[in-house]
This record gives C-alpha cells, sequence and structure tokens, in this order.
C-alpha cells in the first residue's frame, strides 16, 4: 500500500501511513507497537458505540484490506477520503445484519466515516 516497508499484517493494517492516518481518522490513536493481537483490547475503546464495537472493528480492518488490493492490483492511488467512502457504503449495507433496535449504533459510524 505504501511500498515503504514489507507487507505483513501489522504494517498493512496498523502502520502503513494510509492506515494510521485512518485510524486517527475514526478516533483510535494506536501506539509504535499495534499488531494483529491488539485488535480484541482496541474494541473497548472504539469510537463506535457498543453494541457491534468489534464488528466496526471488522468492517475498518476489510476496508484497509479491499483498499490495499485497489492499489496494489488496480493501480490505485492511496486515498484516505476515498477509504472512508467505502467503510461508510459498506456500514449501510451490512446495517441489515445487525437488529433493528441498534440502527443508532449504524448512525454513528456513518458520522465516524464521513470524510474530513
Amino acid at each position: 500500500l505504501c511500498k515503504d516497508h514489507p507487507e505483513t499484517v501489522d504494517h498493512i493494517v496498523f502502520h502503513c501511513p494510509v492506515a494510521a492516518a485512518f485510524w486517527r481518522q475514526v478516533g483510535f490513536e494506536l501506539n509504535a507497537h499495534a499488531t494483529d493481537e491488539a485488535l480484541q483490547y482496541l474494541t473497548a475503546s472504539s469510537p463506535a458505540p457498543n453494541p457491534h464495537g468489534s464488528v466496526f472493528l471488522f468492517l475498518c480492518c476489510w476496508n484497509i484490506w479491499k483498499h490495499r488490493n485497489r492499489v496494489v492490483f488496480d493501480g490505485a492511488e492511496p486515498c484516505l477520503q476515498r477509504l472512508l467512502r467505502n467503510c461508510n457504503e459498506d456500514a449501510r449495507l451490512w446495517a441489515w445484519r445487525l437488529p433493528r433496535a441498534d440502527a443508532g449504533v449504524i448512525e454513528s459510524w456513518y458520522n465516524v466515516f464521513s470524510p474530513m
């Protein structure tokens, strides 16, 4: 994605400049030692209200991965705003999988993913 480091899971999801900017934009402050094993601890500090903090994190990681694939395989330019828009679009699709009573949770996701 950034071509600066070897493509490890930790680098792609947390430390690549695009991913790091994404996490800051959605309200997470990751330390330099964040790893894929740290995801379980991030749920508790999620800017998206519970319940469904783990779903929010999965949606974020999934979209970082898809963005990386577009850059690597389709020649797209890395773009934080596009990544946020794609998260917002997926949140709208994923909303159908959550209970209707949690509609407010999904609405908060839209706000978190609103581009800068």
